[in-house]
């Protein structure tokens, strides 16, 4: 049975979209995760944004109950 073909790139020039479940880090290519701060990642999105790079939020939540404070949620990112 094969998989559905999904590459993980790193590069913005290389990708087809952009899948977001996540506000706290970037996948690799490897399978490991590189933790990001929410900025650093919106100014990637702008990056994808110029290039009219589709995106797909699996999660839009705008934020997430953790302990007692709320935790930024993919959908936030979409009300920019």
């Amino acid at each position: 049975m094969g998989g559905l073909g999904l590459q993980v790139v790193e590069k913005v020039e290389e990708a087809d979209f952009i899948l977001a479940h996540g506000t706290e880090a970037m996948g690799q290519s490897s399978g490991e995760a590189c933790p990001m701060k929410l900025e650093e990642l919106e100014k990637i999105l702008e990056l994808c944004a110029a290039k009219r790079i589709p995106m797909v939020v699996a999660n839009p939540d705008f934020v997430t109950v953790e302990a007692r404070d709320l935790r930024v949620m993919p959908g936030m990112l979409l009300k920019a």
